[in-house]
């Protein structure tokens, strides 16, 4: 975590094995290996959002795989 920032927040901090079950679980709309590091977007934020009749906007960094 950087200085300022906040879990929930800004993101969420999670451990490698937590991640990875989220992943297992299905709980992320994506997610990538970024610099070493696991990201991505988690899918309750985003219906919780559009429950809210909020409109949502992801900025997505697509990889490809060779």
């Amino acid at each position: 975590m950087r200085p300022g920032e906040q879990h929930g927040v800004d993101y969420f901090f999670v451990t490698k094995a937590e991640f990875e079950e989220w992943i297992a679980a299905g709980q992320l709309l994506e997610h990538a290996v970024v610099y070493g590091e696991y990201k991505g977007i988690p899918r309750q934020q985003v219906e919780a959002a559009l429950a809210r009749g909020t409109d949502v906007v992801m900025r997505l960094d697509v990889q490809a795989s060779a």
